[in-house]
């Protein structure tokens, strides 16, 4: 319980959303090595596609508004897809 109220205070004292998305890949890179440390190569990777099977998941969860009666929207915004990118990037595990 301690964890999840640090969290929770970890959170809150985020200036934008940016800083948070930057502390969340931060944190993808602390957790890529520490697979690369501790499981096989496949079970790290197996994680990764979880992760991004996840957050893609996410991402398509609300269709961007565009034109009319919001046909033509984004399924993906490019913010949104920038950080499914970034979290790509952050779990590159190295053999």
């Amino acid at each position: 319980m301690k964890q999840q109220f640090e969290f929770l205070g970890t959170i809150q004292n985020f200036s934008s959303a940016s800083d948070g998305q930057k502390q969340a890949i931060a944190h993808f890179n602390q957790v890529s090595s520490l697979l690369v440390s501790k499981v096989p190569i496949v079970q790290a990777e197996e994680f990764k596609q979880w992760i991004l099977g996840l957050a893609t998941q996410v991402a398509q969860a609300v269709k961007e508004e565009g034109g009319m009666f919001g046909i033509g929207g984004e399924r993906v915004s490019r913010p949104e897809s920038g950080a499914l990118s970034s979290i790509d990037k952050a779990l590159h595990f190295k053999l």
